[in-house]
């Protein structure tokens, strides 16, 4: 949509310049063009989005997630998982993550989210499986 609009605002305006005998205004759309690739989703609105999918989202660098994933999913939990190395800006994506959510517990590089609220890691999550497990054998 974004795209959309500056490429009409650039047709429009080259259209304007030759009409008022080539006046040159497509150094505006340059601009705005340079500004629009520039962080469409800030971080931590990039974060929001990503752990509001399913009650339980598992943020990982690498491949980290996997049999925790799998754990979830035996136990009749939603989870959606997020490799950072798959996102285009994953540096400071994890820079970020790594400030505004520290695990102190395990120091791996996974966040686990329930319905948006940062819950932990793996030691967290383990607890919460346990829990439930015992619960269903009452």
């Amino acid at each position: 949509m974004k795209l959309n609009l500056i490429y009409f605002l650039n047709l429009f305006l080259i259209v304007n310049g030759f009409i008022n005998k080539n006046v040159d205004f497509r150094f505006i759309t340059k601009n705005l063009m340079e500004n629009s690739n520039k962080n469409i989703m800030s971080n931590k609105d990039l974060i929001n989005y990503l752990i509001s999918f399913k009650d339980y989202t598992i943020i990982s660098k690498g491949e980290n997630y996997k049999i925790l994933e799998n754990l979830l999913i035996e136990n009749d939990m939603k989870v959606y998982c997020v490799n950072i190395d798959n996102l285009m800006e994953k540096d400071e994506i994890l820079s970020y993550i790594k400030n505004k959510y520290k695990n102190c517990a395990s120091g791996d590089n996974l966040w686990v989210f329930y319905k948006g609220f940062f819950i932990g890691s793996n030691e967290e999550i383990l607890e919460i499986i346990e829990n439930k497990k015992n619960k269903r054998a009452i």
